[in-house]
């Protein structure tokens, strides 16, 4: 074993000046060294924000939105279909009062109203007649110069889908009983398809003069050919397909299920595909409230959406085999109408009012919002694509060119402690007649309130500005993007924000001396036989050695700063701590007791992150170990006497012990097995225990009956009789 250095002959002069430094240090409110920075880049690192008239990409690049603007507001609270007709005028379709209107000179004009409460479905013909599919009593009338006839009464008590063929003939989709009827021009019908589906929800031609058709109770897609022939295509599972388009050749679908209900549909969590879910708000709306519940707010004519239930929504891409890929789910978003996009993916309308730009790989971003809480119907125009809404009921118009201005208002960051701020940075480029702009604000709560500093700012330079907001634990920041011009937008790809936080003491959780002749190792380099001097991030090797004791900690920094420790101690009669080792960077030392006087000591261990902060700088804090014992003299054993009998040895013997208890006391004859003797009291619980014993028979002749004695801190000493039987 390697010699270790004795305490008392450490010298403590540097120790205890260093020593000095920490305690000082342990008062001073300065902050580590090194500074922190939030970096937004992802799509995801927006999710808490909000925003209004910004696209956020799915790379997580932010630009000005698509201008929205709400053409008319609907005398019905709920629009839930659109069409335009020969001229280009838009049609929609809603309740609760069962009217069709029209758009046009910035307002919304009845043009039909029938006897029912709900209108799920309109169409136009060759002759620009309107269709108009009317429930609960499932009726389709056929309206011409605004006086409109029942064209086709089926026995069903929904209708949810129109849809003309290219032959001019109507394809009908109902609800309580599910089935798809052609009808021909002179109200004659024929049954296509019969479910056992609840109701067949939607219908999409599927660009080979067929038709795709999605039903509600068991999320089945049907595909009807142009003889009308119609098969399963897929048995998804969903519960309801809401939506069904064809995009880029490839047929994209718009599904439902319950989270609570335990069927074949049951509701996921995550999300395919990149997701972003942030907001845009047409002219005149606010994005202060959170919109973040996805349960339905009302359930209409016969819609499976009940405001008890929480539901997830799913897009799938099919190909025409049948073979389905969930490429997007959210349980924040409910795909409710689906628009073919010219980049071979889909629009997406979806609950909370938003407008998705979904690709085939699932990739999605939103690009607008509407001050309605549905967007159920998606029709597109020369002049941008359009969102019949409910909740409120309204037609909102998606430009081409870009929103004015924009704002990003991001989620509160919460530096862990009060912090320091540097300066906010960004990256991302800014045309001619575009502006990029940051306002900075701080404070205590984890919600903005009054007490919050006003905004700083406005900081101009991408380069970087310094923030003159007060330190403080949160902050949050607000972006302003502008153009004088709808052709063209600034881009923000990536925002950082510096920081530094206060720094805060170490904390030492634990200090354990463990048992005498434990020898805690690195396992990792070591300085000397003393302890180790790098650190290792593997547990210490534990062996043991004669007077070796160790001691291990438990410490922490919520800094994440590195950590050092000193280790001190002092008897339990003695008022001044000594060093034992400083500098230590594992959670552990060991050290050669035998230089010690044996007596009951304490040691404290000191920790610090000064490593991580400049000279002067660090704080500190100690915890002291419970008292410990150091005993380093064996037991003596004295007054041994032994004694013939007739065929054994009776022995007797005083065992004491300077400081310990006495532990274990044993014999062994002529190198034999050794055998555990009791003192005579039976109990070993003294320094100091007389001792008798009678040996097993022994044979004639000479016997070395040898003694060993162990206390309590496991120094052990022996002593020998020998006596001679005839």
């Amino acid at each position: 074993m390697k010699k270790l250095h004795a305490p008392f002959a450490f010298s403590s002069c540097a120790f205890v000046a260093a020593l000095a430094l920490l305690v000082a240090a342990a008062i001073s409110p300065v902050g580590a060294t090194t500074g922190r920075v939030w970096t937004s880049r992802e799509s995801a690192d927006y999710k808490d924000a909000r925003i209004d008239h910004v696209a956020v990409s799915p790379e997580g690049r932010l630009s000005l939105a698509p201008a929205v603007e709400r053409l008319a507001e609907s005398p019905e609270p709920f629009l839930w279909c659109v069409a335009r007709d020969s001229e280009g005028r838009l049609h929609a379709g809603g309740g609760n009062d069962g009217r069709v209107i029209r758009l046009g000179n910035g307002k919304a004009d009845v043009v039909f109203d029938t006897p029912e409460v709900e209108v799920h479905a309109i169409a136009f013909d060759g002759s620009d007649r309107l269709y108009v599919g009317s429930s609960p009593d499932g009726r389709i009338y056929r309206v011409e110069n605004g006086e409109g006839r029942v064209f086709f009464d089926p026995d069903a008590t929904y209708i949810w889908a129109l849809a003309f063929d290219g032959s001019g003939g109507l394809l009908v989709a109902t609800g309580q009983p599910a089935g798809i009827f052609r009808v021909a021009p002179d109200g004659s019908s024929k049954l296509l398809l019969e479910s056992r589906e609840d109701h067949i929800r939607t219908l999409a031609p599927d660009g080979k003069g067929g038709f795709l058709a999605g039903s509600d109770g068991g999320g089945v897609i049907y595909t009807i050919d142009p003889d009308g022939k119609a098969r399963v295509l897929f048995d998804s599972p969903e519960r309801e397909i809401s939506s069904l388009a064809v995009s880029g050749g490839q047929i994209f679908a718009a599904a439902l299920t319950p989270v609570q209900k335990g069927n074949r549909g049951a509701a996921r969590s995550d999300t395919r595909g990149n997701v972003t879910t942030v907001r845009v708000t047409a002219e005149g709306g606010s994005s202060d409230e959170d919109d973040s519940d996805n349960t339905p707010q009302e359930t209409q004519g016969g819609r499976r959406q009940q405001p008890q239930e929480r539901f997830t929504g799913s897009v799938y891409v099919i190909s025409d085999e049948g073979y389905a890929r969930r490429i997007w789910t959210s349980t924040e978003r409910l795909p409710l109408a689906l628009l073919p996009a010219p980049d071979a993916g889909v629009l997406v309308g979806t609950d909370g009012g938003r407008i998705l730009a979904l690709s085939h790989h699932g990739d999605a971003s939103e690009v607008a919002s509407v001050e309605s809480e549905q967007v159920n119907a998606l029709v597109g125009g020369a002049d941008g694509v359009y969102a019949a809404t409910s909740n409120l009921g309204a037609i909102f118009r998606v430009s081409e060119g870009h929103s004015r201005e924009g704002t990003v208002v991001g989620g509160v960051r919460d530096a862990g402690f009060t912090s320091r701020w540097g300066a906010i940075t960004w990256d991302g480029p800014a045309p001619a007649g575009t502006e990029v702009r940051f306002e900075v604000r701080t404070g205590d709560t984890e919600e903005p309130d009054a007490t919050w500093a006003d905004w700083s700012g406005p900081y101009r330079e991408a380069r970087g500005g310094v923030i003159t907001s007060p330190p403080a634990r949160f902050l949050q920041w607000r972006a302003t993007l502008t153009t004088r011009s709808g052709d063209a937008t600034p881009e923000i790809r990536a925002i950082h924000v510096h920081y530094m936080p206060e720094n805060m003491p170490p904390v030492l959780e634990s200090v354990e001396v463990l048992d005498p002749g434990i020898w805690l190792q690195s396992s990792g380099p070591v300085r000397g036989a003393r302890g180790a001097r790098g650190p290792s991030t593997s547990a210490p090797k534990r062996s043991t050695g004669p007077g070796m004791r160790s001691v291990q900690w438990t410490a922490s920094d919520d800094n994440q700063d590195p950590l050092e420790a000193a280790v001190l101690f002092k008897a339990e009669d003695e008022t001044v701590w000594r060093p034992l080792e400083s500098g230590i960077e594992e959670g552990f030392f060991a050290w050669d007791s035998r230089a010690m006087p044996d007596g009951l000591y304490r040691l404290r261990v000191v920790a610090s992150d000064a490593p991580g902060n400049p000279p002067g700088e660090g704080l500190s804090t100690f915890r002291e170990s419970a008292a410990f014992e150091v005993d380093n003299t064996p037991p003596s054993i004295t007054s041994i006497k032994a004694g013939a009998g007739s065929r054994s040895a009776v022995v007797s013997a005083v065992v004491s012990d300077s400081f310990s208890v006495i532990g274990e006391i044993a014999y062994s004859v002529d190198a034999g097995e050794w055998v555990i003797v009791l003192p005579e009291d039976g109990v070993a619980d003294s320094t100091t225990e007389p001792i008798r014993f009678t040996t097993e028979d022994l044979g004639p002749g000479e016997h070395s009956i040898v003694i060993r004695a162990t206390d309590r801190s496991g120094n052990t000493s022996a002593g020998k009789a020998v006596i001679r039987l005839d």
